[in-house]
């Protein structure tokens, strides 16, 4: 049967070639050009590239020549949406590493190993082929935009926090900040809850908590939109957010999008906000603590997701940093709700005891 199925490939691939536009005839051996779209943060692209490509790239020497371009950078998302539109790739099929050799199209661990050698074979037996027939490709390769597999750093996984930074300097930076701040509202924020009674926490207007958190959900609810309908985002002048969503950390454990969990954060912030607000007596207590549970668990997960985007991906997405933004302002709010709620408890004691 998996000779049947080889057999199979050989001849729908030796027909794709037929079709494809061959090398020029100056060109003493033929040669295989591929193009492989890859992720710095991608684990199997990490092993395509370092376990599998490098034995193929030595059997057939300069017979085969791959292009690695990286989904991550501005150029090379366009590049792969252009692709995505040529061969008429599918939702299902969507995502890194992704090989293309003239008009096949491999994607993932298995694909790629199971039909890459065969794929290179029949293509040097069609004389070699040219690179795949992708809008604006040709023209980036002239420029030198991208690298090819083999020459020194064209890996993609040794750059420095750096390097992964300045591919955009002015949308990290407001992650930077937004990251600054959160850090030093936790540590803030313990300390001011170990000491409180000491001082005395501002008056905050009540609406101020069902505000911020509607703010977050809206903003979570864009974002969950746009990682399920795997449509673009409007990203606005800075930062790039279109390539947070895309990358495998817009998903937690690659199944559940952040901005679910977001909304779902929110809308305990909510609840628990109107149970305090509306609800029995003995059950105004244990909202309080609840929102500022929630708020603390928030926080310090977009404290995580706000370190990736500019030391790990390279990019900003103003939208989280916004949800992020709002969830630190939730737990100074919760916070002072918490140390009201501590500090009544504690005049409740002293009024028992006297």
């Amino acid at each position: 049967m998996e000779i049947r199925s080889r057999l199979i490939l050989i001849l729908v691939v030796l027909l794709l070639f037929a079709s494809a536009p061959a090398l020029p005839a100056a060109a003493q051996t033929p040669v295989v050009r591929a193009v492989l779209f890859y992720s710095p943060t991608c684990l199997v692209c990490h092993e395509i590239m370092g376990e599998f490509l490098p034995p193929l790239m030595e059997k057939y020497g300069g017979q085969l020549e791959i292009l690695n371009i990286d989904v991550t950078t501005t150029v090379g998302q366009r590049i792969y949406q252009e692709a995505i539109k040529a061969f008429g790739i599918t939702d299902n099929r969507k995502g890194v590493p992704t090989l293309i050799a003239s008009s096949v199209v491999m994607v993932g661990r298995y694909e790629i190993p199971d039909y890459f050698p065969t794929v290179v074979e029949t293509g040097l037996l069609a004389d070699g082929v040219d690179w795949p027939q992708i809008p604006g490709l040709v023209q980036e390769i002239q420029a030198g935009t991208f690298d090819y597999f083999g020459e020194e750093g064209s890996f993609g996984y040794e750059t420095s926090l750096w390097d992964t930074f300045n591919r955009d300097p002015a949308g990290n930076s407001i992650a930077v900040i937004a990251l600054g701040g959160m850090v030093y509202s936790i540590f803030r924020i313990l300390g001011f809850y170990l000491k409180s009674g000491r001082k005395k926490t501002p008056e905050i207007p009540d609406w101020v908590i069902p505000a911020v958190a509607i703010i977050g959900l809206a903003v979570s609810g864009y974002l969950s939109f746009v990682e399920i309908s795997a449509t673009e985002a409007f990203c606005g002048p800075v930062g790039d957010c279109n390539v947070v969503q895309q990358s495998e950390y817009a998903r937690l454990f690659g199944m559940v999008p952040v901005g679910i969990l977001g909304m779902a954060a929110y809308i305990v912030l909510l609840t628990a906000w109107a149970i305090q607000r509306f609800g029995k007596d003995e059950l105004k207590r244990g909202a309080i603590q609840l929102m500022w549970f929630v708020a603390i668990a928030g926080t310090v997960f977009s404290i995580y997701l706000t370190y990736i985007e500019p030391f790990v991906i390279g990019a900003t997405c103003i939208w989280c940093i916004t949800s992020a933004v709002a969830m630190t302002v939730l737990l100074w709010l919760t916070t002072y709700r918490a140390i009201d709620l501590q500090s009544r408890g504690r005049r409740r004691g002293r009024r028992a005891k006297a």
